[in-house]
């Protein structure tokens, strides 16, 4: 007899082992952004029914400092996979293409095909913020009808007025030129959608709202998750290294991107903050800023640190752009006194390190846009920790720094066992587990 089991809407589904192509722009010993989804999956997966193989690039087509020295800390044991090598980089280079997804391309398709055409899989999904890797997921579709879901963690149509955040600004034109037509074509027989956050989702609704992947069923929201492992290999890391800074105050850490685009946020909590140390010397605390400007030389300015120095806070805020690895962020998340996470214009943009910030236990404060998911969590969750928001007055802001302060002096922690219910990597595997038997069921669009 078939194995059932229920979906949110509490019909019985059957869950017979399914087996997943796992498509990421770079996984380990690789560490940026959009593969974190994929190497969380990709070690959860198979404890919810679900044999996972990952076809991905090598970290030939990266540079060195996309490479984290101590990757080998957070390999996936027992999951195959699959590299594909660079081809023509001298070509691309000629034309001045740079972007993983163009130069994989046809290496990626080619490599997909090979394995599907084993008929070892049932489903394809696609993790990464790669955009043209969305297009092989109906190239596959067309010719070997496996279904396919594809996985937004940043919107592929920018909404008009965007921050840019390139140097490049002519090759953002194409890009944006090419964009809706582009996600037009991979999103049209997609089987499914996830989206980090309900904006990103109502926006491809009102696109692409005719297509059968934003059926019911077929679309969800799952924002990003904790893998506690994580977690705990930074709290190890803390414990035998002992002091990261040499000092006895109490320390906040930010870890990742900075610059322009997280500059509205840091200029709130700044203002609220030197309002506050005019009052009391209580919120001297030094706030460190690490790998927030890729790319970063020196004699670059440090965007975030001018801020905070324009702010009479200089003394007190130190920032280091240089990209350093993953393992080295946890190290630092736990050795921290308190934490802080920032946000951008964008409504739909849901921070990846919240729900692992936040299990942490330690105080977290954080701005962000007053209509984004992020802050709802905030709102849902209170003893998640401290909200500023934008756009508006700023009404009430000196207060909150005021208790996070307080809080990060006190050295008190929140238990927050909720997260691991509803965020953690199994109950996020199991989301997309549901997910999967709905479109494996009913086909592609």
């Amino acid at each position: 007899m078939e194995k059932l089991g229920k979906n949110v809407e509490g019909r019985e589904i059957p869950m017979g082992v399914r087996r997943v192509l796992l498509v990421t722009a770079s996984f380990v010993p690789v560490f940026l952004a959009d593969m974190q989804r994929a190497r969380m999956l990709a070690a959860s997966l198979p404890g919810v029914g679900c044999e996972v193989e990952v076809l991905t690039v090598s970290r030939g087509f990266y540079p060195e400092e996309a490479m984290d020295p101590d990757g080998a800390r957070l390999e996936v044991y027992g999951v195959q996979v699959h590299e594909v090598e660079p081809e023509w980089e001298r070509g691309f280079r000629l034309l001045g293409v740079g972007s993983v997804g163009w130069r994989a391309f046809w290496p990626v398709y080619r490599e997909g095909i090979r394995l599907l055409e084993s008929g070892r899989f049932d489903l394809v999904y696609i993790s990464t913020a790669q955009f043209a890797f969305f297009c092989l997921g109906r190239l596959w579709n067309e010719r070997t009808g496996i279904p396919y879901v594809l996985d937004v963690h940043d919107p592929w149509v920018k909404p008009r007025g965007a921050q840019v955040n390139t140097r490049h600004r002519w090759k953002h034109a194409v890009q944006m030129i090419l964009a809706g037509p582009l996600e037009a074509y991979a999103f049209r027989r997609a089987a499914g959608v996830v989206a980090v956050s309900p904006e990103y989702l109502d926006r491809l609704k009102r696109r692409l709202g005719g297509m059968r992947c934003f059926e019911a069923g077929r679309a969800r929201v799952i924002p990003f998750g904790v893998l506690p492992s994580d977690v705990e290999l930074g709290r190890e890391l803390a414990s035998q290294r002992g002091s990261q800074w040499g000092s006895k105050g109490a320390v906040v850490v930010y870890t990742g991107a900075g610059g322009g685009i997280m500059a509205l946020a840091f200029e709130r909590i700044c203002r609220a903050w030197a309002e506050l140390r005019r009052h009391t010397s209580d919120c001297n605390v030094a706030l460190k800023l690490y790998g927030t400007q890729g790319g970063w030389r020196e004699g670059d300015p440090k965007l975030l640190e001018e801020i905070a120095v324009r702010h009479g806070l200089g003394d007190l805020v130190a920032e280091y752009p240089r990209r350093i690895g993953y393992v080295k962020t946890l190290e630092l998340v736990a050795a921290a006194d308190g934490l802080m996470v920032f946000g951008v214009e964008d409504p739909g943009y849901m921070p990846s390190k919240l729900f692992p910030y936040g299990w942490t236990g330690k105080p977290l404060l954080a701005c962000l846009h007053a209509d984004s998911e992020a802050a709802e969590c905030f709102r849902r969750w209170p003893d998640l920790g401290q909200l500023l928001t934008f756009p508006g007055d700023g009404e009430g802001d000196v207060e909150r720094v005021r208790e996070f302060f307080g809080r990060v002096h006190s050295g008190r922690r929140e238990e927050r066992s909720w997260i691991l219910e509803e965020h953690g990597s199994e109950a996020m595997a199991r989301a997309h587990r549901e997910l999967f038997e709905e479109c494996v069921r009913g086909g592609a669009g």
